[in-house]
């Protein structure tokens, strides 16, 4: 009798697992898209904050997804994309205090407020996609504490984003994208920093914390 045959279940959850993990990645896509369109177009420095933020977690949800097939390819990806995502979280971050300090920060209208709350619904909807998957594993509940920060995130850069637009006051703008931009580097710079010393067990840790977690539960 094969494992699966012996635990029917498991396969299931390990399935609803990866079905959930994809909706999560496709809802981070587009939360990163229209922020991104919505920086462009409104200058919002919030949007660009958030917008450099959530390409960090769709990396990571990709490679969380598709990486374990090619672990050689996810190290490199990580480099790269790891890099990126810190460039971008510092220019953000600086154009953000520069317009703060130098008084140039603007309202960036209404159409950048209801983006901005557009992705805070998204985030609270990958939360709610997270939170359902059942049995998880340490890497799973890894993920699911830091949607729920990214929904408090979201919600305090939208909060600053809208403030703006209502009280026109461009300084909640460049507020929300220092924050953002803050965020973007701390979340961001330990993990590209394991990558490029090559160290596997940083982003193995969870599964295999959980397979012996699990194996010490069959012992018993």
């Amino acid at each position: 009798m094969t494992e699966i045959d012996r635990h029917p279940d498991k396969e299931e959850a390990s399935l609803d697992r990866l079905r959930r993990m994809r909706q999560a990645l496709a809802i981070n896509i587009g939360i990163f898209a229209l922020q991104l369109a919505g920086s462009v177009i409104t200058g919002s420095n919030g949007l660009a904050g958030e917008a450099t933020h959530e390409l960090g977690d769709t990396a990571a949800h990709g490679l969380d997804v598709y990486g374990e097939s090619n672990p050689g390819k996810a190290m490199l990806a990580r480099k790269v994309a790891g890099s990126l995502i810190l460039l971008g979280g510092a220019y953000v971050l600086g154009e953000s205090i520069n317009d703060l300090v130098n008084g140039h920060a603007d309202n960036p209208g209404v159409k950048a407020a209801a983006i901005a709350l557009g992705g805070f619904a998204g985030n609270v909807a990958i939360s709610h996609r997270l939170h359902g998957i059942e049995d998880p594993s340490i890497n799973s509940v890894g993920q699911m504490r830091h949607a729920d920060s990214d929904v408090l995130k979201s919600g305090a850069i939208a909060l600053g984003v809208a403030g703006s637009a209502l009280f026109d006051q461009g300084w909640m703008d460049s507020a929300a994208g220092i924050l953002g931009g803050g965020l973007t580097i701390a979340g961001n710079a330990m993990p590209t920093y394991a990558a490029y010393r090559g160290n596997t067990a940083y982003f193995e840790q969870g599964a295999h914390h959980n397979h012996s977690h699990e194996d010490h539960g069959h012992h018993h």
